[in-house]
């Protein structure tokens, strides 16, 4: 069987050196070789044959986790954005709500107001059954 984990954006090779396949690649420390002898040149064939398979399903899951990065950048986006219009929507809040406060204490003093006017309503009304009513003292 073949042994290696090397990343398929990092294979530069791959060739046979007669005694064992190999793999290099383009970071110098990860150099890959298969562990066994390849003497049968079908085997080498396969071998090679599923190295390329191996690269080609590596770049496809790359390709599809790059649409996923993709995806993902979006929904952070719209996250995002979401946050600012929850943010935007408290503000509006907080300002319905001391506009609310607002005229919530208009509306005591107006009451407040309309109390004293009923009030002295009332004392002038009770001032007036007291006097004496000019119009009987004329008409005696």
């Amino acid at each position: 069987m073949i042994a290696f984990g090397v990343e398929a954006s990092q294979v530069s090779n791959v060739y046979d050196t007669n005694q064992a396949a190999a793999i290099t690649t383009t970071n110098a420390s990860s150099q890959f070789y298969i562990t066994e002898l390849l003497i049968n040149p079908d085997e080498q064939n396969e071998a090679l044959f599923d190295i390329n398979k191996i690269v080609d399903d590596n770049t496809k899951l790359r390709g599809e986790n790059i649409k996923f990065q993709k995806e993902i950048t979006k929904l952070h986006d719209d996250n995002l954005k979401l946050r600012d219009d929850n943010t935007k929507l408290r503000e509006d809040n907080l300002k319905f709500q001391e506009e609310i406060t607002k005229l919530h204490n208009d509306f005591k003093k107006f009451r407040e107001d309309i109390t004293k006017i009923l009030v002295n309503n009332s004392r002038l009304q009770g001032a007036n059954d007291t006097a004496p009513n000019e119009f009987n003292e004329l008409g005696n």
